[in-house]
C-alpha cells in the first residue's frame, strides 16, 4: 500500500521576505519558557530544520540535545541517551530511513510546516488570551520519495511515535484508499490517550463516503478530516468529500508557504487544507493551563465552531458545514517562480 503526501502542485518562489514576520515574535518570549509548549507532530517529508521561519519553533529533545557534561554533543553521540529506542533523536525521527536524518528533499512538510506556524501565530497574535503556550513542531520523515509499499507501516511507526513524544495535535497530509489494522489500532491509542489527528481528505474529488480515503475516513472521533477551499469558499474541484467521512474544509489553492533552503512557494491541495486546520486547532490548548478536550463527536463539533464559521456551500459535503479560514494576509509577490506538476 502506497501514501504519498497530498499536493496537487507547485510553484516555487526563489525570494520573498518572511511569512511570520508580521504575525509573530521569531523567537519565544521569556514568559513562555517555563511553560509546557503544544507539540505538534508533522508527518511527512520532512522539514527544513534551519528555515527562518521555522527553525524557531522546532521540538527539541532535551535528552537527545545540547551538551553533556564532558562537553559532547548528544545528538551525535550515537546513544539513545533518553532510552525511547531511537538514537540521536533531537529533533524527531526518519521512518523511512530508519535515521535522524530529516532533511525535506521534496518540499511538501516544510511547506505544511509553514502554514501550521503562520497560522497559529497569526491567531494568537490577534487574541491577548492566546500564545501562552508556545508551539513545537516535531518533524517525523514517513515518506522517501520513492514508489514504495512500506509507507503505511512507515505512517504506522510514524504515529507510534508521535504519542511516544507527547503530541497533543498529529498533522497528516497524506493517506491512500486502503485499510490497515495496524493503523487502526494506533489510531485508536492515539484515541484513548486523547491525542487529536488531522488528517487531508484526498485530491481525487471522490465521495470518501462511497470509497474511503484513510485515515481520513476511518470515523474515529479523534480525527478530523479536511476538504480544500478556494477564493470563494467552495470546494476546489480535486477535493474529497463525504457528508459523513470529511468534517471540515479550510483553504487548499495556490497557498503559499516556506520551502527548503530558505524558499518560499505555493503548492495546493488537501494537504494544506489540513495544515491550515492543525495551526486552528493547536491555538485552542494554547492558554496557560488549558489543554485540548477528550476527543469525542460533540467537542470536535464546538472546537470546529469555535475556530471557524459556517459555510453553508459545504453542507451535504461536509459533516459539520464549517470552514477554517487563513488568518494570516495572504502574501503576493512579482518574484519570478518556475512550476513543479505533481500528479497525486
Amino acid at each position: 500500500m502506497i501514501y504519498r503526501p497530498l499536493c496537487i502542485s507547485i510553484f516555487i518562489f526563489l525570494t520573498l521576505p518572511s511569512l511570520c514576520q508580521s504575525v509573530g515574535p521569531p523567537s519565544i518570549k521569556k514568559s513562555q519558557r517555563s511553560v509546557q509548549p503544544i507539540i505538534v507532530a508533522v508527518i511527512d517529508t520532512g522539514m527544513d530544520l534551519e528555515h527562518r521561519d521555522l527553525k524557531n519553533w522546532i521540538f527539541k529533545n532535551s535528552k537527545e540535545c545540547g551538551l553533556n557534561e564532558k562537553g559532547e554533543d548528544l545528538s551525535q553521540n550515537g546513544i539513545d541517551d533518553d532510552q525511547n529506542g531511537y538514537i540521536d533523536d533531537c529533533h524527531g525521527w526518519n521512518f523511512a530511513d530508519n535515521n535522524n536524518d530529516l532533511q525535506d528533499v521534496n518540499g511538501h512538510g516544510t511547506h505544511i510546516a509553514g502554514i501550521i506556524i503562520r497560522q497559529f501565530l497569526s491567531i494568537v497574535s490577534q487574541k491577548k488570551n492566546l500564545g501562552q503556550r508556545p508551539i513545537r513542531l516535531l518533524p517525523i520523515r514517513y515518506f522517501s520519495g520513492k514508489e514504495e509499499n512500506t509507507n503505511v507501516e512507515t505512517t504506522v511507526l510514524a504515529l507510534k511515535y508521535a504519542i511516544q513524544m507527547g503530541a497533543e495535535v498529529i498533522n497528516y497530509s497524506s493517506g491512500g484508499y486502503s485499510q490497515s489494522a495496524r493503523e487502526r489500532s494506533i489510531l485508536q491509542s492515539a484515541h484513548s490517550k486523547g491525542v487529536w489527528i488531522v488528517a487531508a481528505a484526498g485530491n481525487h474529488g471522490m465521495n470518501i463516503d462511497l470509497q474511503g480515503f484513510y485515515p481520513a475516513a476511518y470515523g474515529y472521533t479523534n480525527i478530523i478530516s479536511v476538504g480544500a477551499l478556494d477564493a470563494n469558499h467552495q470546494l476546489i474541484p480535486e477535493s474529497n468529500y463525504g457528508k459523513h467521512r470529511v468534517d471540515v474544509a479550510a483553504p487548499g489553492l495556490e497557498i503559499v508557504s516556506t520551502l527548503p533552503n530558505d524558499q518560499y512557494g505555493t503548492m495546493s491541495g488537501t494537504s494544506q487544507a489540513t495544515a491550515f486546520v492543525t495551526g486552528s486547532i493547536a491555538t485552542h490548548a494554547s492558554r496557560k493551563s488549558l489543554s485540548l478536550p477528550k476527543p469525542s463527536l460533540q467537542s470536535a463539533r464546538q472546537m470546529l465552531a469555535i475556530l471557524g464559521q459556517r459555510n453553508y456551500q459545504l453542507f451535504g459535503k461536509t459533516a459539520f458545514s464549517i470552514e477554517i479560514k487563513d488568518n494570516a494576509a495572504r502574501m503576493t509577490t512579482s518574484q519570478d517562480h518556475y512550476s513543479i506538476k505533481e500528479n497525486n
